[in-house]
């Protein structure tokens, strides 16, 4: 059994970062594994308090093989977590925690108080210190941000697909993006570049966004034929991205920009929906590698040419199309990813523990 520790609220889907823990939560049951969840959204204190000092009682019964921690984008607000992955670790359980985030560290992008600031650094550093002595390993979404960190163990984890039933497509015209809007993840270039290409012809974009960032979009643009603006839960982009061709992201360049791996193009690839990227570092190696889409500059010129590229060209289109297919199917599933998790604890469980294990088998 491997107890998974989260701290979202399961039934909330609105972002990448709740979206992950119930995905590799799903690909785990899927490969077979029993899991002890605990789950909850850390700003109910009282409620998240609750679930885990019932999890610290089960431990007095049971021991789980595994844990594996999707940790929230900021510190642990809660004395009982801390208390819980130090039981877990005197257990002997082997852990693997997930680094999601370390926007903490530029302050570009972190715009507090500096008294705040010097709180949350504080808190940040007490995590890093439990998670240095107790973690067997800690994974990241890309090499570039492990580097940031040093941890005696480390990985990477980037974000993945799931395998679904897809229609041929045999050319593109409908574009879509998914995600937050602002000038730092492109919000005006893609709509400039998107003005450009509907004045000599008529190419559909799809945003789909929270309500609250729709202002991010200028009022002159709401009123285009050509811009579709919605708001859908998990449950409903389907809708969405069976009428797109294809997928964008586009992210300006900087430090933290360079080290993400937005889980939107994995979901873009399974939809079967080539890419069409900004050149942030380690997204765009992805896509080189992978031959998923085109990689341009952050400019509106840039992308509106990428797109062009692939309106103009239903070969090279249908081609990324079949790669889109094959690189999330080939090594970039859910199962995957929970699959190398589970393969990297199994190599530090005790010896003797693991001919106990094979005894009692």
């Amino acid at each position: 059994m491997i107890m998974f520790i989260s701290y979202v609220d399961f039934d909330d889907r609105r972002s990448g970062s709740s979206v992950r823990p119930q995905k590799m939560y799903n690909a785990f049951l899927k490969l077979g594994s029993k899991v002890f969840l605990v789950t909850g959204a850390q700003n109910n204190r009282k409620k998240r308090r609750k679930t885990v000092l019932a999890a610290l009682e089960q431990l007095k019964t049971l021991k789980p093989k595994f844990c594996y921690i999707e940790l929230p984008s900021g510190p642990i607000f809660n004395m009982a977590d801390r208390l819980l992955i130090l039981r877990l670790h005197r257990m002997g359980v082997p852990i693997a925690a997930f680094y999601r985030d370390a926007f903490y560290k530029f302050a570009a992008w972190w715009q507090v108080s500096p008294h705040k600031k010097a709180v949350i650094n504080l808190l940040h550093k007490i995590d890093n210190r439990l998670l240095a002595r107790c973690c067997s390993m800690v994974y990241f979404p890309s090499q570039s941000m492990a580097d940031l960190f040093s941890f005696p163990q480390k990985g990477v984890l980037p974000p993945a697909g799931e395998a679904r039933f897809l229609p041929v497509r045999k050319q593109a015209r409908t574009c879509i993006y998914v995600g937050g809007l602002s000038k730092r993840y492109g919000t005006d270039i893609l709509l400039k570049a998107f003005e450009q290409l509907n004045r000599t012809g008529s190419f559909p974009l799809i945003i789909i966004c929270r309500e609250a960032e729709k202002k991010e979009i200028a009022a002159r643009y709401l009123s285009m034929p050509w811009l579709t603006v919605a708001h859908a839960a998990e449950a409903q982009l389907k809708q969405y991205y069976t009428r797109a061709d294809i997928g964008l992201y586009c992210g300006r360049r900087d430090v933290y920009m360079d080290f993400a791996i937005p889980v939107k193009v994995f979901e873009y690839l399974s939809y079967g929906l080539p890419v069409v990227t900004t050149n942030c570092t380690e997204i765009a190696a992805f896509v080189r590698r992978s031959d998923v889409g085109v990689i341009v500059e952050d400019n509106a010129a840039a992308i509106a040419d990428g797109v062009s590229q692939l309106i103009e060209n239903p070969q090279k289109y249908q081609k990324l199309c079949a790669n889109a297919v094959l690189a999330i199917n080939s090594e970039n599933l859910w199962e995957h990813r929970a699959a190398k998790v589970l393969t990297d604890l199994s190599s530090f469980v005790n010896p003797a523990a693991k001919r106990k294990t094979n005894q009692k088998e």
